[in-house]
């Protein structure tokens, strides 16, 4: 079975240039809630503006996630230590997660990473619907 898709979250449909630092956010939280890439971004923004952050900000993708009805959890442990998400995914709860790494978020669609690149760093929290 395969545990990673490329994907863009939908960047490529409105900008010809690749993604900047923090557009993992707009794309993991885009996948994870099979929302349009311009509107998540969007909302993110106006989140930001109300909560007075930047629309890459913890406080703010926290925000878009609860409102969409995600639970944030506690970093999965083997042995009292984090899991590589290489080893996790293929034993994550099915359904639509985001998975917080070192400095990057990573959308996860049944058992899948789906981001533009394969992160294999520990999981330090996640999300899930």
């Amino acid at each position: 079975m395969k545990h990673h898709i490329k994907d863009d979250g939908g960047r490529s449909k409105y900008f010809d240039h690749p993604s900047h630092y923090g557009d993992c956010v707009v794309r993991a939280c885009a996948i994870a809630t099979d929302r349009d890439y311009l509107d998540v971004f969007k909302d993110l923004c106006q989140i930001a503006i109300e909560i007075g952050d930047l629309p890459n900000a913890p406080s703010v993708y926290d925000e878009f996630l609860t409102r969409h009805g995600f639970t944030k959890n506690k970093p999965p442990k083997r042995n009292g230590k984090k899991i590589p998400i290489r080893d996790w995914v293929p034993d994550a709860p099915r359904g639509n997660i985001v998975a917080i790494t070192r400095l990057h978020l990573v959308a996860i669609v049944d058992n899948v990473q789906r981001d533009t690149w394969l992160d294999e760093r520990v999981v330090n929290s996640w999300y899930h619907k």
